[in-house]
């Protein structure tokens, strides 16, 4: 790994901090109460759902969670900033893209308004569409673009299947108008691959996977709160990969990771949506350049070309006891 190790225990540095300081408003909080639901109902079965684009990469994809939550506190404990939208979730899991589906299960926990921890795990095929999947045996290996769509013209992507496993946690702060949300997420994937290969490449993380190995990342966002719906801020975004020495390559050098994104978002929650079974209908819009990134600051593609996303997302209680 060479000098790839006191750098991640640096970045391990700064998530500590940002976690221990951050928080978004009780508006954006996945776990504040929907109206029209009586105070006495502890025991809902709620559902979100998000569709995004995103460009540079290229992705498109559709989530749909749907289950039972538990509200751990009586409505009147449940009332104070600190307990605020404290629940217990057991949810189903859809995830469909035009390259692979996911489905499985999930549990999230909000004990406190300040922290939110989610486990997800999720059963993942690919269709062989979108020049997906494609594996590669090294971290060295060229996984542009026009590589990935030449190697594909070559019948050199296949369909497959394996397992994606996430634990993430949610810390997330308010003063005035001003929010502060970090999101610190530890994946790991087990892919059924090619005999020889490694490492697969992903087009919602822009980089090349390491199977059986942790990945992590952490999304932080600084966030000024209008009273009319709207959020704006900046967003810093993290990525990185663990490969063993013997999967670097030529060179043993981590090339790939870390990747670093940062720049303006907006969301914005339309005023028609605050209904029980229908709440929140939101508009996301992030544009974030690429600081570090192996082929999109210069090599391969224009540092000045940002990641754009396009989301919309809603959730509702679609039943209450």
């Amino acid at each position: 790994m060479g000098c790839a190790i006191p750098r991640v225990g640096i970045y391990g540095v700064i998530v500590v901090i940002g976690l221990l300081v951050s928080w978004p408003s009780r508006a954006e909080q996945p776990g504040h109460p929907t109206p029209n639901v009586p105070p006495d109902h502890r025991h809902h079965l709620i559902y979100t759902s998000m569709t995004a684009l995103q460009l540079n990469a290229l992705g498109f994809g559709s989530d749909l969670d749907i289950g039972y939550r538990y509200d751990l506190y009586p409505h009147e404990e449940s009332q104070s900033p600190l307990f605020k939208g404290s629940h217990l979730d057991f949810l189903g899991v859809a995830k469909l893209t035009p390259a692979y589906g996911r489905i499985g299960v999930a549990m999230v926990v909000q004990p406190l308004a300040v922290l939110r921890i989610r486990a997800e795990y999720l059963f993942r095929g690919y269709f062989t569409s979108f020049d997906m999947l494609q594996s590669f045996a090294t971290a060295d290996a060229d996984y542009r673009g026009k590589t990935l769509a030449s190697r594909a013209d070559n019948g050199q992507n296949y369909g497959t299947t394996g397992t994606e496993a996430k634990l993430e946690a949610n810390l997330q702060m308010k003063i005035g108008p001003i929010a502060i949300w970090n999101q610190f997420a530890l994946l790991h994937f087990k892919m059924r691959l090619q005999d020889g290969d490694h490492v697969f490449y992903d087009t919602y993380l822009d980089m090349l996977l390491p199977n059986g190995r942790p990945v992590i990342t952490n999304n932080a966002h600084l966030i000024y709160v209008t009273n009319f719906g709207l959020r704006v801020g900046v967003r810093h975004a993290l990525v990185h990969a663990f490969y063993p020495k013997e999967w670097l390559g030529v060179g043993g050098e981590n090339n790939n990771t870390p990747t670093h994104r940062l720049g303006p978002f907006a969301a914005y929650t339309l005023p028609f949506g605050k209904g029980r079974r229908f709440n929140k209908p939101t508009l996301i819009l992030i544009l974030n350049w690429w600081l570090q990134n192996r082929y999109r600051t210069g090599q391969d593609i224009n540092q000045g070309i940002p990641y754009t996303a396009l989301a919309f997302r809603f959730s509702g209680d679609l039943m209450s006891w």
